[in-house]
């Protein structure tokens, strides 16, 4: 009994000692103001809200102490749930897919402050990968077929339509058979172990995988790359917050990485860092949602104004007869580039199907631009069944510019943030050292400990290109841009 006294005792005299330390510790909650933070992510495999929000609270306990403000987090996997609760409560900060902050900027009065980082950068690239032994070559070919994915929720679907596949698929209708995985190494895993004929995986997962497993690069190639897909965003809603309040969180989040609490509770969302952002980060995503991100809204078109009336007699019209829409004398059916590593070149085939005049055959090309800076025309030479083909020559690799694997062993003092910063040039890459090196907890390392890192940028060029063919009359064609990412 007496013990439990002097615990009780000791309790109170803890809480005490807290409240006259409270005022002075720069932490202190607003009283009675709780400041909400929803978090709306369509593509996670966490079904239970409860979970998401447990997850979320480190992250917002360690904001909400730098701002001195409480705040409390919110989580939804359906846009309708997220949208009827903003409507319902004032909110203060969110985190958004870029689709809704896009399409909802303006209808919720919200504002970009910070956009996610993944190993430095603001985007990600989606591939599809299927088998190198397959015959697959296009996402047409894919018709029917198993994709393996991660969680594709309801409010996925249109983002994966319109902005990563580009409007060139439908994802409900174009696969026979959607397998959804816990990750992106997942899916890839199954296509390597034939339980699905293709895989949508994150870029830079591939790229790791390729390094740490072989067999990886040999027994699978990706048919199809998406352009920069603009990273997730923190938002504030406007008139909810005083500006010195939103200015300190800007602050705090560009700098959380080099706080290794801060950088822990930072995993629950698979972030590594925070980049300054404005709503034009998303300039692409809403080019492809045709939206404007002016303050002006794209303004319509005048009608053309009625002439003036005049008095005519009325003469029986003959039917007017349908206007038949001209067909172009060239089509762009089939599209594809396959790259050859070792003889470190791509194909470009193209199908063109053709109308009288026809196409010159001496007249088909392929304009491309490569990330390293060169750009070209390549000609495409005719084959059997209007297919016409040519090569594209990659730059060769500098090894003393490209990817270089350092070994590197954990001095005393040593942070992941600190070896990234030493040894890529930017600590908030720290996780790309982390995932290639299996660390589970990029907080928690050893003096010692030996370290692989693969210095310089991922081992990749970035190719953009498309198909320039010219009808025997003069007429110009041009097909829609592609793209494809090789890894060297």
């Amino acid at each position: 009994m007496l013990r439990s006294y002097s615990h009780l005792l000791i309790a109170c005299i803890f809480i005490i000692i807290m409240q006259m330390l409270l005022p002075f510790s720069g932490f202190c909650y607003e009283k009675g103001v709780l400041h909400r933070v929803v978090y709306f992510n369509p593509d996670v495999t966490i079904e239970d809200p409860i979970a998401a929000v447990s997850a979320m609270k480190p992250f917002t306990n360690f904001i909400g102490k730098k701002l001195g403000v409480q705040l409390e987090p919110y989580f939804f996997k359906k846009q309708v749930d997220l949208d009827r609760f903003i409507e319902s409560n004032k909110v203060a900060f969110g985190i958004f897919s870029q689709m809704y902050i896009v399409e909802n900027f303006r209808k919720r009065s919200f504002e970009p402050i910070a956009i996610v980082l993944k190993e430095g950068q603001p985007y990600y690239r989606k591939v599809v990968l299927v088998r190198t032994d397959s015959e697959f070559q296009t996402l047409a070919d894919l018709e029917g077929k198993v994709l393996a994915t991660t969680a594709l929720g309801d409010d996925n679907i249109p983002f994966l339509n319109k902005v990563v596949f580009r409007g060139e698929i439908d994802v409900n209708t174009h696969f026979g058979k959607l397998t959804v995985v816990d990750s992106a190494n997942s899916a890839i895993m199954a296509v390597m172990y034939k339980q699905a004929d293709a895989a949508a995986a994150n870029y830079l997962n591939y790229v790791f995988l390729q390094e740490l497993n072989p067999q990886v690069r040999k027994q699978l190639k990706s048919i199809y790359t998406s352009a920069k897909t603009p990273l997730p965003g923190l938002v504030y809603f406007k008139g909810n917050l005083p500006q010195d309040l939103v200015d300190t969180a800007i602050k705090e989040m560009l700098i959380m990485h080099e706080n290794p609490i801060g950088a822990q509770t930072m995993l629950a969302f698979q972030v590594e860092a925070w980049g300054p952002a404005t709503i034009k980060d998303w300039a692409d995503t809403a080019r492809l949602l045709d939206i404007s991100l002016s303050d002006q809204p794209v303004p319509k078109a005048k009608p053309s104004p009625e002439p003036d009336s005049v008095k005519t007699e009325q003469i029986q019209a003959e039917p007017e007869k349908p206007v038949e829409k001209e067909k172009p004398s060239i089509q762009f059916k089939r599209i594809v580039a396959i790259d050859n590593p070792e003889e470190n070149t791509i194909t470009v085939r193209a199908v063109i199907t053709q109308e009288t005049p026809g196409v010159d055959p001496s007249q088909v090309q392929v304009k491309y631009s490569i990330s390293s800076g060169q750009s070209g025309t390549v000609k495409l030479e005719p084959g059997a069944d209007d297919n016409f083909s040519g090569l594209i020559k990659l730059p060769a690799v500098d090894a003393s510019q490209g990817a270089q694997k350092i070994e590197y062993t954990i001095k005393p003092g040593d942070t992941m943030g600190k070896i990234a910063k030493k040894l890529l040039g930017d600590s908030r890459k720290y996780m790309l050292i982390a995932t290639f090196n299996k660390i589970e907890n990029p907080n928690v390392i050893y003096a010692g400990t030996k370290l692989t890192v693969i210095s310089g940028e991922f081992s990749g060029l970035d190719i953009d290109y498309d198909i320039v063919a010219v009808d025997k009359d003069g007429h110009q064609f041009q097909s829609r841009p592609k793209f494809i990412s090789v890894i060297r």
